[in-house]
């Protein structure tokens, strides 16, 4: 007689959740310094070769060839988006320390010299190998991925920092409608304006709402972490980039505040959107800042 195959009895490993939540941290880090780096070494090369310079930085046949097979694969399978609009996309982090070395004239003011940051961009491909593949970094190699990280972004003077998820949900520290208009009173507008904008503006909250869950602030902490970045490193073309996202984030969000706070993100959306591709770049930081306050209470 065969042996009765009934799960319902069955209860999911209590560490395997928990290895879950912190695997969920370390992609999400390794998944902003990845495109960070792509982003950086897209800045360096349209600064000395303009933006046709996948043409001209040195690449390789077999870079080359994986690009093209990639792009060549997404256009069979259209129910996939596209990577992006750059090839630096179609490669993997292994390739964007290639690229770099090889170019390391273009690259060479940035570091303190090639090994440092081949070296950690080796490190980081092997700890991204495993989290790709479902394996679990153990306490010692989780500090490594966020020493690693944090290393390069001190570096290249980004000021940004290994995040983890509940850093996004968990803080106590909300904004005050004071607080947010002072923000605005640094960008020298008037006070008419600073009190249409700071209407009715509320303590944002998302723990007590009942559409919230762990996905949806990962995906929202996500692509505010990568507007940030696109921010500071002003790729080409970043000002569409940047609306883009922007435009997503809002449609996530919306959901999930009230009337009151949706009118302010409205209108301080409006005013970031009219600093864009302006070259204000403090400006754009600072309405992104408040931007930040009013949807995750930062």
């Amino acid at each position: 007689m065969a042996p009765e195959n009934n799960i319902s009895d069955f209860l999911f490993p209590k560490d395997i959740i928990q290895k879950g939540k912190e695997m969920t941290d370390a992609y999400f880090n390794i998944y902003l310094i990845e495109n960070f780096l792509r982003l950086f070494i897209e800045k360096v090369a349209i600064s000395a070769y303009g933006y046709n310079f996948i043409d001209k930085i040195k690449i390789g046949s077999n870079l080359n060839k994986k690009i093209e097979e990639r792009k060549n694969d997404e256009k069979r399978k259209q129910w996939l988006s596209i990577r992006g609009d750059s090839n630096l996309f179609y490669i993997d982090l292994i390739d964007l320390k290639t690229i770099i070395s090889s170019n390391w004239e273009l690259f060479k003011l940035n570091f303190p010299k090639e090994s440092w940051i081949t070296s950690k961009m080796e490190e980081l491909y092997d700890l991204r190998i495993k989290v790709a593949h479902n394996s679990y970094l153990d306490q010692h190699e989780q500090n490594t991925l966020e020493s690693t990280i944090n290393s390069i972004y001190r570096q290249l003077n980004i000021d940004f920092k290994v995040k983890k998820q509940d850093q996004f949900k968990d803080a106590d520290d909300i904004v005050e409608p004071e607080t947010f208009e002072k923000i605005l009173e640094n960008l020298g507008l008037k006070k008419k304006e600073r009190k249409i904008l700071t209407k009715n503006l509320k303590k944002v909250n998302f723990r007590h709402e009942e559409h919230f869950d762990d996905n949806l602030i990962l995906e929202i902490s996500t692509l505010m972490s990568e507007i940030r970045l696109l921010i500071q490193t002003t790729p080409a073309n970043y000002d569409l980039e940047v609306r883009k996202k922007m435009d997503e984030l809002l449609l996530r969000v919306k959901p999930l505040i009230d009337k009151s706070q949706r009118e302010a993100l409205g209108k301080m959306y409006i005013l970031f959107n009219h600093f864009l591709g302006t070259g204000m770049k403090e400006t754009q930081q600072t309405l992104f800042d408040a931007i930040n306050m009013i949807i995750l209470g930062r």
